[in-house]
């Protein structure tokens, strides 16, 4: 829920039980409940993995 000044609250006696009945939570919302001390562990990486550049020559040389 939100109220007047944008911020958002969790009903969190509620998102722990549903944790309790197996419930899984979504990488970044397991990331905001960390941040908020709800869960405990670490955060989760959810930004994909970025490849190294290639030159424009290596590129040519695949075709």
């Amino acid at each position: 829920m939100k109220d007047k000044t944008g911020r958002t609250n969790f009903q969190i006696d509620r998102i722990k039980y549903w944790i309790s009945q197996g419930a899984k939570l979504s990488d970044t919302m397991h990331n905001f409940l960390v941040h908020q001390k709800v869960v405990a562990g670490k955060k989760i990486n959810v930004l994909p993995k970025k490849h190294p550049t290639q030159k424009r020559k290596e590129l040519k040389a695949k075709k």
